[in-house]
Parts: structure tokens; sequence; C-alpha cells
């Protein structure tokens, strides 16, 4: 896992995609574009950008193999909760290659506040889940394939 301000280019060095990545993160249109997924480079370079509100749910931790996800807000904030995938073995969901996730029903150990600025950066090893924000949230998955 990387969580770094998204100007810090030396945090996200090893991601060749971190230029494409940042210019459509500053892209003023992505603000107020519609919902949606935005191919960058096909299937190999992805964003979606969601709207979110607070509900009351909790959200399992996941995992992903064939992409790794750049998360950040662009408006509001969010938490994601997080435990190293070695860690997990309470399997909720098996691994299901057409959706690349698998659920787990195991407890986090750590919690990540994200807010506009901080990107976070999950890689297959890391168990993660987005939660449901306290207020409106604009934000955007990035997602690189790397198998």
């Amino acid at each position: 896992m990387i969580l770094s301000d998204i100007n810090d280019h030396n945090a996200f060095a090893s991601l060749a995609d971190w230029p494409a990545i940042v210019a459509f993160l500053q892209d003023p249109t992505t603000a107020t574009c519609p919902a949606g997924r935005y191919d960058l480079d096909g299937d190999r370079l992805y964003a979606i950008v969601a709207d979110d509100e607070p509900r009351d749910d909790v959200a399992p931790l996941e995992a992903h193999q064939q992409y790794l996800d750049v998360q950040t807000a662009i408006h509001g904030s969010f938490e994601i909760l997080w435990k190293p995938l070695h860690e997990c073995s309470d399997v909720r969901q098996p691994y299901a290659a057409e959706s690349d996730v698998v659920l787990f029903n195991d407890e986090p150990t750590t919690c990540l506040h994200i807010t506009p600025g901080l990107a976070v950066v999950l890689y297959p090893s890391d168990a993660h889940a987005p939660q449901a924000p306290y207020s409106h949230l604009r934000k955007v998955i990035i997602k690189i394939r790397i198998s």
C-alpha cells in the first residue's frame, strides 16, 4: 500500500501510469462529469467516478488479483479499512475472476482517512474495505491491470 499526497511523484514513482492518473484527477471536469467508467487506456487503465451518500452498512474487506486500485476523494472524504491479505482467513465470498474480487469477514487492522489531495494505492496483497462517507462524496477509483 502507498498513501501520499497525489503531487508526491516520488511516492508513486513505481507506477508508470502516474502522470496520466494525476492528469485525470486534476482535470477540472472530473469534479462535475457524470459518474461512471472512463477509459484512460481501455481495460488496462480506467477510472470509475462514483458519487456516494451516507448509509449505515459496513463494507467487508475485499482483495483483487488482476488489478490494483488507486483511490482518492474529489469532494468529501471516506475511510478505507485495511488488513494484510496474508492475515485474512475467513472467506465470505470466494474469488470470482469475472469481477476480480474476493470478500472476507476478517476484522481490519488499520483505518485510512482519505481526503481530497490524498491517494492510496492498494495492491493485491492489500485487503481493503472502502466505507460509506459521513456526507456526500465524489471519489475516483483508478484500476490498473497487473495480470
